[in-house]
């Protein structure tokens, strides 16, 4: 029996829009870590919401929700979430910037990066892992 936790910081500054470079490695940390142990915690330091804002991108990327659903459906669990005005035009831009690159080319989140672990932040405080029962957490750090 294993048990791991990963730990990845993606950071960007509270009340902002991320950058898409930002969202895009997020997912595929998130993407592959979901298909490959089912399990991810999102958090932000503020607790406000870079969190939700995430896990809206996560929706509109991995289940096809439009992105308004998706904005409703993170303010449902938190209401204080996606701060900004520009958080919630940068998930309407992500939406329509994406869908536009899956008509001409096959949109996927590649797991060969995060194999290579070039996500990683090899710092005390930022990456841990542990052996135990056969679970797996990722964490993603905002």
């Amino acid at each position: 029996m294993r048990r791991s936790i990963g730990c990845y910081k993606f950071s960007w500054t509270e009340m902002t829009a991320p950058q898409q470079d930002i969202v895009l490695r997020s997912l595929q940390v998130m993407v592959f870590r979901v298909k490959n142990s089912g399990k991810v915690l999102v958090y932000c330091y503020a607790g406000l919401g870079r969190t939700e804002l995430m896990a809206a991108f996560y929706l509109v990327y991995s289940q096809h929700m439009p992105s308004e659903e998706a904005i409703k459906l993170a303010r449902q669990a938190t209401p204080r979430d996606i701060q900004s005005s520009s958080q919630g035009k940068f998930i309407c831009y992500f939406e329509r910037h994406l869908w536009r690159l899956a008509q001409t080319f096959r949109v996927v989140v590649s797991d060969a990066i995060v194999d290579i672990e070039l996500f990683f932040f090899f710092c005390n405080n930022n990456v841990w892992c542990c052996t135990g029962e056969r679970r797996t957490v990722t964490i993603l750090s905002l």
